[in-house]
Protein backbone atom coordinates (compact mmCIF):
# COMPACT_ATOMS: atom_id res chain seq x y z
CA UNK A 1 0.00 0.00 0.00
CA UNK A 2 2.95 2.53 0.39
CA UNK A 3 3.20 2.55 -3.52
CA UNK A 4 -0.52 3.72 -3.97
CA UNK A 5 -0.27 6.10 -1.43
CA UNK A 6 2.94 7.81 -3.19
CA UNK A 7 1.06 7.27 -6.52
CA UNK A 8 -2.10 8.85 -5.27
CA UNK A 9 0.36 11.82 -3.65
CA UNK A 10 1.91 12.54 -7.21
CA UNK A 11 -2.06 12.81 -8.25
CA UNK A 12 -2.87 15.47 -5.84
CA UNK A 13 -4.95 18.30 -7.34
CA UNK A 14 -2.80 20.74 -5.30
CA UNK A 15 0.67 19.71 -6.43
CA UNK A 16 -0.61 19.47 -10.16
CA UNK A 17 -2.13 22.65 -9.74
CA UNK A 18 1.39 24.55 -8.04
CA UNK A 19 3.46 22.56 -11.13
CA UNK A 20 1.39 24.07 -13.41
CA UNK A 21 1.65 27.90 -11.98
CA UNK A 22 4.75 27.03 -11.95
CA UNK A 23 5.09 26.02 -15.39
CA UNK A 24 2.85 29.05 -16.15
CA UNK A 25 5.45 31.86 -14.66
CA UNK A 26 8.79 29.91 -15.64
CA UNK A 27 6.73 30.46 -19.53
CA UNK A 28 5.63 33.82 -19.31
CA UNK A 29 9.31 34.98 -17.43
CA UNK A 30 10.92 33.57 -20.75
CA UNK A 31 8.38 35.55 -22.61
CA UNK A 32 9.65 38.55 -21.05
CA UNK A 33 13.18 38.30 -21.30
CA UNK A 34 12.54 37.64 -24.86
CA UNK A 35 10.60 40.33 -25.93
CA UNK A 36 12.90 42.85 -23.51
CA UNK A 37 15.59 41.60 -25.72
CA UNK A 38 13.94 42.98 -28.61
CA UNK A 39 13.07 45.93 -27.57
CA UNK A 40 16.69 46.47 -26.33
CA UNK A 41 17.72 45.64 -30.33
CA UNK A 42 14.99 48.10 -31.01
CA UNK A 43 16.16 50.90 -29.16
CA UNK A 44 19.48 50.14 -30.20
CA UNK A 45 18.50 50.55 -33.79
CA UNK A 46 16.82 54.01 -32.98
CA UNK A 47 19.59 55.11 -31.18
CA UNK A 48 21.87 54.42 -34.32
CA UNK A 49 19.19 55.88 -36.56
CA UNK A 50 18.84 58.88 -34.53
CA UNK A 51 22.70 59.27 -34.42
CA UNK A 52 22.47 59.11 -38.43
CA UNK A 53 19.85 62.07 -38.70
CA UNK A 54 21.67 64.47 -36.15
CA UNK A 55 24.92 63.75 -38.34
CA UNK A 56 22.55 64.79 -41.65
CA UNK A 57 21.00 67.89 -40.07
CA UNK A 58 24.21 68.95 -38.46
CA UNK A 59 25.60 69.14 -42.59
CA UNK A 60 22.28 70.87 -43.47
CA UNK A 61 22.67 73.40 -41.03
CA UNK A 62 26.44 73.85 -42.59
CA UNK A 63 25.25 74.65 -45.73
CA UNK A 64 22.51 76.23 -44.64
CA UNK A 65 24.79 78.75 -42.55
CA UNK A 66 26.29 78.67 -46.12
CA UNK A 67 23.50 79.92 -48.46
CA UNK A 68 22.41 82.40 -45.56
CA UNK A 69 26.69 84.14 -46.55
CA UNK A 70 26.14 83.86 -50.09
CA UNK A 71 22.51 85.33 -49.92
CA UNK A 72 24.18 88.04 -47.54
CA UNK A 73 26.73 88.84 -49.90
CA UNK A 74 24.26 88.95 -52.75
CA UNK A 75 22.33 91.23 -50.89
CA UNK A 76 25.54 93.16 -50.32
CA UNK A 77 26.06 93.40 -53.88
CA UNK A 78 22.42 94.45 -54.87
CA UNK A 79 22.54 96.67 -53.25
CA UNK A 80 25.81 98.49 -53.86
CA UNK A 81 24.49 97.96 -57.82
CA UNK A 82 21.38 100.40 -56.59
CA UNK A 83 23.35 102.75 -55.29
CA UNK A 84 25.39 103.36 -58.72
CA UNK A 85 22.35 103.21 -60.63
CA UNK A 86 20.72 105.91 -58.87
CA UNK A 87 23.82 107.82 -59.15
CA UNK A 88 23.63 106.96 -63.00
CA UNK A 89 20.47 107.73 -63.29
CA UNK A 90 20.66 111.55 -61.54
CA UNK A 91 23.83 111.92 -63.53
CA UNK A 92 21.78 110.85 -66.80
CA UNK A 93 18.89 113.53 -65.47
CA UNK A 94 21.48 116.11 -64.95
CA UNK A 95 22.91 115.77 -68.61
CA UNK A 96 19.28 115.73 -69.91
CA UNK A 97 18.46 118.91 -68.48
CA UNK A 98 22.12 120.34 -69.75
CA UNK A 99 21.08 119.27 -72.88
CA UNK A 100 17.61 120.31 -73.18
CA UNK A 101 18.50 123.81 -72.10
CA UNK A 102 21.30 124.05 -75.04
CA UNK A 103 18.63 122.74 -77.49
CA UNK A 104 16.51 125.07 -75.84
CA UNK A 105 19.41 127.87 -76.56
CA UNK A 106 19.85 126.87 -80.12
CA UNK A 107 16.40 126.96 -80.66
CA UNK A 108 16.07 130.51 -79.34
CA UNK A 109 18.95 131.78 -81.20
CA UNK A 110 17.46 130.19 -84.79
CA UNK A 111 14.36 131.71 -84.00
CA UNK A 112 16.06 135.20 -82.93
CA UNK A 113 17.92 135.21 -86.15
CA UNK A 114 15.05 134.55 -87.97
CA UNK A 115 13.64 137.52 -86.40
CA UNK A 116 11.22 136.33 -83.74
CA UNK A 117 10.71 138.61 -80.76
CA UNK A 118 11.25 137.52 -77.10
CA UNK A 119 7.54 136.89 -76.44
CA UNK A 120 8.08 134.30 -79.33
CA UNK A 121 10.82 132.56 -78.30
CA UNK A 122 9.62 133.00 -74.39
CA UNK A 123 6.32 131.12 -75.95
CA UNK A 124 8.54 128.23 -77.83
CA UNK A 125 11.41 127.15 -75.01
CA UNK A 126 11.83 127.26 -71.76
CA UNK A 127 14.43 129.84 -71.13
CA UNK A 128 13.88 133.03 -68.31
CA UNK A 129 13.06 136.02 -69.81
CA UNK A 130 16.57 137.80 -69.32
CA UNK A 131 17.51 134.90 -71.20
CA UNK A 132 15.09 135.40 -74.12
CA UNK A 133 16.10 139.21 -74.35
CA UNK A 134 19.87 138.44 -74.68
CA UNK A 135 19.75 136.41 -77.09
CA UNK A 136 17.22 138.50 -79.02
CA UNK A 137 20.27 141.71 -78.34
CA UNK A 138 22.94 139.67 -79.66
CA UNK A 139 21.18 137.27 -82.26
CA UNK A 140 18.24 139.35 -83.63
CA UNK A 141 18.05 140.40 -87.09
CA UNK A 142 18.01 143.81 -86.02
CA UNK A 143 21.54 143.67 -85.46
Amino acid sequence: MTDIIRFDLLFDVNRIALLVLVASVAIILIILVWNNKQIDKSIRRLQVDLAENKKHIDVQGTYLSQFNDHFSLLDRKLKNIEETTSIINRDISSMAEGITGEVGVGKAIELARRGASVDEILETSNLRQDQAELIVKFHGSDK
